[in-house]
């Protein structure tokens, strides 16, 4: 994890089956190409919205068909619980929960621009189940860039095997898409810079293999895109 994280506890979203939440604050705005924006919906099936909620629907092909801008590091039909227990401030603590928190982290961001400890907004899926009843592991984090609007966003993929490939995964944000086909397992993150309002270039692209947490600086250590990924593990956070 990196130092200096500093995170609110976590705030359980109770959805209906198949639902969304109420507009959720960011604590920043973001411009992926329509504008700033300071608030999504998120969806029990793997994704948040921007601008209004969206229905989940399982026979789409294609992200583009829900008709806004989605992220969806994992749009399943997905079921989820709600804890109870007021008191409950760690998703480790609440299996099948969805959940998100807002912070700051350190300035080691994924890119590295902020000079500021830039502030955050993470949304969980954990544990929540799969149509084959297998629990899934899975977080979209938000991380303000240095510039009005800039920001970056992580998927991040987490459990003890490689999860089942989800119906769709990926984002549709203004004109900048992106359809993620293979790396749903323990260990994966992805991140993706944007900048004035469109996707940056300098993207880091999915990673070819899963290395073990003990064997990442073994695999690859040449290449400094992997070696940059190792520097970012383990941002699936409490």
């Amino acid at each position: 994890d990196f130092t200096g994280q500093a995170w609110a506890p976590l705030e359980f979203v109770d959805v209906e089956a198949d639902g969304n939440s109420d507009a959720i604050p960011l604590g920043f705005s973001i411009d992926f190409g329509s504008g700033l924006g300071d608030s999504l919906y998120i969806n029990e099936n793997g994704y948040v919205s921007f601008g209004a909620p969206i229905v989940f629907d399982g026979g789409i092909g294609a992200l583009s068909e829900l008709g806004g801008d989605v992220v969806a590091p994992y749009y399943a039909n997905l079921q989820s619980t709600t804890p109870t227990d007021p008191s409950i401030d760690n998703f480790y603590d609440a299996e099948g929960s969805v959940s998100y928190s807002t912070g700051r982290l350190d300035t080691q961001a994924p890119f590295e621009d902020q000079t500021t400890a830039p502030r955050a907004l993470r949304v969980t899926w954990y544990n929540v189940l799969d149509s084959n009843a297998d629990p899934v592991l899975f977080q979209a984090l938000f991380l303000e860039g240095s510039a009005a609007g800039d920001f970056d966003l992580e998927l991040n993929f987490g459990s003890g095997t490689d999860l089942p490939a989800p119906s769709l995964a990926g984002f549709v944000l203004g004109t900048n898409t992106l359809a993620l086909t293979t790396g749903f397992g323990s260990g994966f993150d992805y991140t993706y810079r944007f900048r004035g309002g469109v996707l940056d270039g300098s993207t880091e692209p999915p990673p070819t293999a899963v290395p073990e947490p003990g064997s990442m600086l073994l695999l690859c250590a040449g290449l400094l895109l992997l070696a940059c990924a190792a520097l970012r593990r383990g941002r699936l956070t409490e």
